[in-house]
């Protein structure tokens, strides 16, 4: 995923900083204190605008609080979306939900355990255990962690299902729209795929707290009836959004080189 690049990057810089007569940062200033108050109140421009900066998404990580806020002002611009709003209105929703799944992603822990998606792909695809690659992807952490963990990729699921709503055109998910002119596709579609895997086991097990439980004491958690549709939805059995709350995941099929 592009984001994770930067980090890559940073490292190499501070690894070759000997070459220079000084440190290369001293000059950078660091960035103010989020304000949860006044990101609450921004709209979906102001922050795509301050996500230019990945160091933002480094203050969310250490703000909790700053990133609850702005998932629920991205969150009310996205969550009213019904089949029969305007197409700008579908539009606007699809902006601000995939907004909300950058920040969401980037601005917590859950990107980077979408990261290792691929390392679970044989488990994510069709024919594999997604409940096996939701235990892998979460091995090793402590059972509050999880339970974090899989509460931000069920928010991140509302999302996508918002946009899924918004890109409905003749009981399919329209890819086209569904991305629209995002530059971001890879990421988006491995967090969907991730964020649909992890919502849909959490669906079949009861609650967040539950799975995360069984995965730090080495159980495999059960996999029922919303397992099976996001499994049907990325083989392409099942693609209605009217009877399958995870037909968003034939869209990331094209994408994932897996």
């Amino acid at each position: 995923m592009k984001r994770f690049a930067f980090v890559l990057s940073v490292s190499f810089l501070i690894g070759c900083a000997q070459v220079f007569d000084g440190n290369l940062f001293q000059a950078i200033d660091t960035p103010p204190p989020l304000n949860a108050s006044s990101l609450g109140k921004a709209s979906v421009s102001e922050i795509k605008s301050r996500m230019t900066d990945d160091s933002f998404y480094e203050q969310l990580k250490k703000d909790p609080e700053a990133l609850a806020a702005v998932q629920k002002t991205l969150k009310a611009s996205f969550s009213t979306v019904t089949a029969t709003s305007t197409a700008a209105e579908k539009a606007a929703a699809v902006e601000a939900a995939q907004t909300f799944v950058m920040v969401t992603a980037f601005g917590s822990e859950a990107g980077a355990v979408a990261n290792d998606a691929i390392n679970q792909a044989s488990n994510l695809v069709s024919g594999g255990k997604p409940e096996d690659a939701v235990k892998n992807l979460l091995a090793g952490k402590s059972e509050a962690q999880v339970t974090t963990l899989l509460t931000q990729f069920q928010e991140m699921n509302s999302a996508f299902t918002a946009m899924q709503t918004a890109s409905t055109v003749d009981a399919k998910v329209d890819s086209n729209t569904f991305f629209g002119t995002t530059e971001e596709k890879g990421d988006l579609a491995q967090v969907a795929l991730v964020s649909g895997a992890a919502s849909a086991l959490v669906a079949d097990n009861g609650d967040a707290a539950t799975v995360a439980a069984t995965v730090t004491s080495g159980g495999t958690p059960k996999a029922g009836a919303n397992t099976q549709k996001m499994a049907d939805a990325l083989e392409g059995k099942d693609t209605n959004p009217t009877t399958n709350n995870y037909a968003y995941l034939a869209t990331v099929t094209d994408i994932l080189p897996f």
